[in-house]
């Protein structure tokens, strides 16, 4: 993909264009309005978050035990139900994507 500027400064920002399936698109704009942001931020926030774990990974599960160990029970219970509320997002999102996939498959044998 094309980085574009509009100024010769560096911003700390690029512009993409960016190509994603139907359904993808769809599962990040059901999930920004639900979260109240745009879709711009989701994607940033999905993309930064997915490579904050990769590089703290060990740090990540050192802190989770310990934060797991000592918080109260109610609190565990609620980052637990949130961990799965992700989880179902994500796999709607997955289901939505291999529909898609599936119905544009059918679209071109039909042709």
């Amino acid at each position: 993909m094309a980085r574009k500027s509009k100024s010769k400064s560096w911003s700390g920002r690029a512009e993409l264009k960016l190509r994603l399936p139907e359904a993808l698109r769809y599962s990040l704009e059901r999930s920004a309005q639900e979260r109240g942001d745009s879709m711009n931020s989701e994607i940033v926030k999905r993309l930064n978050s997915t490579f904050q774990y990769r590089q703290d990974d060990r740090t990540a599960k050192i802190v989770a035990r310990a934060l797991l160990t000592y918080l109260p029970d109610e609190v565990v219970n609620e980052m637990y139900e949130t961990v799965r509320q992700i989880e179902a997002e994500d796999m709607r999102a997955d289901m939505a994507k291999e529909m898609w996939e599936e119905d544009s498959r059918r679209e071109e044998d039909s042709k």
